[in-house]
């Protein structure tokens, strides 16, 4: 009877615990839709959202929550998008993607997603490719507003890519959608997208009234900055036209407020425009002036998106390593837990054995058994050790690889600086070669007086061409990316000049013809023979690739 007693406390507490592993499952999964609500509404920073969708994901992982896998990836990709992180927001959208196989709805939402995201990093075959699976999914699902969507999308992509007719054919089909529904913030979009558009055809009439419209729906939103990049290209249409006055008017009260609000980037455009402006009125003190303010803003720019690149990469990297520490506790918890769990039910399972034991009256078998049960447990912990011990290899290793990661997004930041090093040395002489020509045709005044100051400004501007500051920039940035590139090709060409192994750096770089050409203010048959000459120097053979030869030096 004693025994039948423990028998049946047993058989009520294993189902119990059956039971409660349900409730914990259940209760997660609840959390982990909690979670992606919260990110959904968008009521957390950029930061925090971050470190809660992974916890999401990593959850549901766990669980093996294919919906809130799917949901967790499609936000991390949408916010890593927001940041700037595009090769992580694309691997995300694609895994979301592959979850949602059974769901159009959401995987037309994924591949309109990841076409915006190509987009932006100037994949415009991609961008295409998903951005049409997007319209056909929105077509069969019946849904004109993501129609719309993917074709104001659409029309952006073929503007890049100057098919300028079908770019005009989608944004206005995208255009007769949201003027229906007077969707204000979409309208805003499409209208300055169909004025660039006509810009960029020399339709400059058509592309101001455009702007207008564009300006009076940002206007109606209280869309500060909208509104003020639609003022800048109406003043641009109205410098375009010849309408100089006009032009002024406008672009200088973009400037003046954008420089009042510390929008940066529009009082960048608004100094580019204004130097081009005054530069067309032949007031060259004051087009210096603003093109001055350009520079120096681009400059703040660049520095401002290299830390916002640095700061956002070390918010993953450090998110990461949160994370894998919060995964080895939860571990360590569960396996405490089950070791807990185990040590109950053994205890149990002694105090049955110890009552059938004095039941039957044998100390001898109670005794025995007790000790084959001691010895389990032992082995048991044994194993639990060396779990643990595995778990945390596993997060040193993973700790390191995320180091690596780290190691791999500053080299790939440096290759950005190293590019936009190079465009600015191309946009400053690009400019100062057309000011320089414009100056000596003024030179051929007959007052004597403008002839000298002419004479004299045209000195101070040839001066500027010496690129030896901005070259040094480069040749630290190349060094740092190509640490042993100069030495190899002076060990083995040591009778190369200073301007030849620049010639290498740039070709090494992979830059066109002609930005070389404006980066060293040549012309493009000086730097064919000068090309020339560097492939007799380096003893290549006729046929042989220049850029193939130079990439081994790195």
């Amino acid at each position: 009877m004693k025994y039948f007693c423990y028998l049946s406390l047993l058989a009520l507490v294993l189902p119990a615990c059956d039971l409660s592993k349900d409730e914990v499952s259940s209760r997660a999964t609840q959390e982990v839709d909690r979670i992606l609500l919260q990110a959904e509404q968008n009521i957390l920073h950029a930061d925090s959202q971050l470190f809660q969708i992974r916890r999401a994901l990593n959850l549901a992982e766990s669980l093996e929550y294919k919906k809130g896998i799917a949901q967790s990836s499609l936000l991390m990709g949408k916010t890593l998008y927001q940041i700037g992180h595009l090769d992580l927001s694309l691997q995300h959208l694609h895994d979301a993607l592959n979850y949602y196989e059974n769901d159009p709805h959401k995987r037309a939402e994924c591949n309109v997603t990841i076409g915006e995201v190509y987009l932006r990093s100037e994949n415009y075959g991609q961008a295409l490719l998903h951005t049409q699976e997007a319209l056909e999914q929105f077509k069969i699902l019946n849904n004109p507003r993501g129609e719309a969507q993917a074709m104001g999308q659409l029309g952006h992509l073929f503007e890049k890519r100057e098919q300028y007719d079908s770019a005009l054919y989608y944004q206005e089909q995208a255009l007769a959608y949201f003027d229906q529904s007077q969707d204000s913030s979409e309208l805003a979009v499409i209208y300055d997208n169909i004025g660039s558009i006509y810009e960029d055809l020399g339709f400059y009439r058509q592309a101001y009234e455009h702007f207008v419209r564009a300006y009076r729906y940002s206007l109606a939103l209280g869309d500060t900055h909208g509104s003020l990049v639609n003022l800048n290209n109406m003043g641009d249409s109205y410098r375009k036209r010849g309408m100089l006055d006009s032009a002024y008017l406008l672009t200088k009260a973009v400037y003046d407020q954008s420089l009042e609000q510390q929008i940066d980037y529009q009082t960048k455009a608004a100094a580019r425009d204004l130097s081009k402006l005054f530069l067309e009125l032949k007031q060259l003190d004051s087009a210096y002036y603003y093109l001055d303010q350009s520079y120096q803003l681009t400059e703040v720019i660049f520095g401002q998106e290299n830390a916002k690149e640095l700061a956002n990469a070390q918010s993953i990297f450090e998110l990461e390593k949160k994370q894998q520490t919060i995964r080895l506790l939860e571990q360590e918890k569960s396996l405490t837990r089950k070791v807990t769990t185990g040590g109950f039910l053994a205890a149990l399972i002694m105090i049955a054995l110890f009552g059938y034991g004095s039941y039957l009256r044998v100390g001898k078998a109670r005794k025995e058994r007790k000790l084959l049960q001691t010895e389990n447990e032992l082995s048991k912990a044994e194993l639990i050790n060396a779990q643990l011990n595995e778990e945390k290899l596993r997060a040193e290793l993973e700790n390191k690889r995320l180091e690596e990661g780290q190691l791999q997004l500053e080299l790939e930041m440096k290759n950005n600086a190293l590019s936009r090093s190079a465009l600015h040395l191309i946009q400053k002489n690009e400019f100062l070669q057309s000011l320089r020509s414009n100056l000596k045709k003024i030179k051929k005044s007959e007052k004597e007086d403008l002839h000298k100051k002419i004479q004299k400004l045209t000195k101070s501007i040839d001066l500027n061409f010496n690129m030896d500051d901005d070259w040094e920039e480069f040749e630290n940035t190349f060094k740092q990316i190509h640490t042993e590139f100069f030495d190899k090709l002076s060990q083995q060409h040591g009778n190369l000049s200073t301007s030849e192994v620049r010639l290498c750096a740039m070709i090494h770089t992979n830059l066109h013809s002609h930005e070389i050409a404006s980066i060293m203010g040549i012309s493009s048959d000086s730097l064919r023979i000068a090309r020339y000459r560097l492939r007799k120097k380096l003893g290549l053979e006729k046929g042989a690739n220049l850029f193939n030869y130079l990439k081994d030096f790195s």
